[in-house]
C-alpha cells in the first residue's frame, strides 16, 4: 500500500515537472517566434 503511494507521488511529481517543462518550451518558442519576426 505505501509504495503504491509513493509511486503515486512520484508519477504526479514527475507530471508536474512535465508540465513545467512545457510551459518553459513554449514560452521559448514564443521568443524565438518573436525574434525571427520582429513586430515592426
Amino acid at each position: 500500500m505505501f509504495y503504491f503511494v509513493f509511486f503515486r507521488l512520484n508519477e504526479d511529481d514527475d507530471s508536474y515537472k512535465d508540465r513545467k517543462r512545457k510551459n518553459l518550451e513554449k514560452e521559448n518558442q514564443k521568443k524565438k517566434i518573436a525574434r525571427l519576426y520582429p513586430k515592426g
